[in-house]
């Protein structure tokens, strides 16, 4: 039996490894959505967006010079920084959507997400970062169609998090693909392809919308704000 642990939707490679069964669904999933992208993506990439966006915000958070700075010099600090603050706002939405769960606090989901970031880079299985906030944008507006608010335990939680995650590396992640080893986080592995391909059914439009649609964007932008902030 062949395994894979890993797909793509950025090339019709797969990348083999070791860990996850291999059964025919991971080809289906990352051709659909290699097809989804291919009819609307000559437009700018998902990653130059926020050098592109200006959103209208107040000076509390000023995320949007953050989001646009023309200075070279400083784009790294400022982008640390609008990083760091759309993270608190998407911990915040997801802390709020699931109500249910009364020990959750905002940081955890962010731990969860930092954590796989680090994981990958130490296991050299990327080299760019990947937590930049075009690409955390991008997470939001999956986070927001899938979490649902009847979720009962972190266990649960996290899961769910974590298919939210792989689909946006595997569409907006620097590599051409990721090991599904380090989203799965205890989920069986048929559940985890099924869900995946429950999102990418439900989302493939939205995927290439935001990567076309400054207007789009800029409106998922404010609804993390407006979801997550203060």
């Amino acid at each position: 039996m062949r395994t894979v642990t890993s797909m793509s939707f950025k090339s019709n490679k797969t990348r083999l490894c070791e860990d996850d069964v291999y059964d025919g669904r991971d080809y289906w999933f990352m051709a659909a959505q290699s097809n989804n992208i291919s009819s609307g993506t000559s437009g700018m990439p998902l990653k130059q967006r926020a050098n592109t966006i200006r959103p209208q915000v107040d000076e509390e958070e000023d995320i949007s010079a953050q989001l646009a700075d023309p200075d070279p010099e400083s784009n790294w600090a400022l982008e640390k920084i609008a990083t760091n603050k759309l993270l608190q706002w998407l911990g915040n939405f997801i802390h709020r959507r699931c109500f249910r769960l009364i020990f959750l606090t905002p940081e955890e989901p962010v731990a969860w997400i930092r954590s796989v970031e680090r994981e990958l880079i130490a296991d050299k299985w990327q080299t760019d970062r990947f937590l930049i906030p075009s690409n955390i944008i991008f997470l939001y507006m999956i986070c927001r169609d899938v979490i649902s608010s009847r979720v009962t335990t972190k266990q649960e939680l996290r899961e769910i998090l974590m298919i939210c995650l792989y689909v946006t590396y595997s569409y907006a992640g620097p590599e051409i693909s990721y090991p599904a080893k380090y989203f799965r986080r205890g989920a069986r592995n048929e559940d985890f392809w099924d869900k995946c391909l429950s999102v990418i059914g439900s989302l493939s439009g939205e995927m290439v919308r935001i990567n076309n649609d400054p207007i789009f964007y800029a409106k998922t932008f404010a609804s993390l704000k407006a979801k997550g902030g203060r």
